[in-house]
């Protein structure tokens, strides 16, 4: 059966982590994203940071870790992560965003392309 690709747009505004609009909290989650005709083959989530000091921002997606970085005081910066769909889910995903060390992240544009079977 052939596979197109589809995306679903999670979050589009910025959020700084920690901030100390959450109370200082160290990650967010974002809850009930659904991948409507989800396929299995692999998806790629996109995403946009601006780090402020030393840091490192880990990203997961239902528990499991796609991503752990290092970062610095530098300019915005895009990301992309391949990885295979199996730990996605059609329904009920939760992507989580944390930050520790000294500084603080502003992350936005979460896109995640996954294939659907046509």
């Amino acid at each position: 059966m052939p596979t197109v690709a589809n995306f679903v747009s999670i979050r589009d505004a910025n959020v700084t982590i920690p901030s100390s609009d959450t109370g200082g909290l160290n990650d967010i989650h974002l809850q009930d994203i659904d991948l409507p005709g989800l396929s299995r083959g692999p998806a790629i989530l996109f995403y946009r940071l601006r780090p402020k000091g030393r840091c490192t921002l880990q990203v997961r997606i239902n528990g499991t870790v796609l991503a752990k970085q290092n970062l610095d005081t530098s300019p915005a910066l895009s990301f992309h992560e391949i990885f295979f769909s199996t730990e996605l889910k059609e329904n009920g995903n939760e992507l989580t965003v944390s930050v520790s060390g000294e500084g603080s992240v502003v992350v936005s544009d979460f896109v995640i392309f996954f294939q659907v079977a046509v």
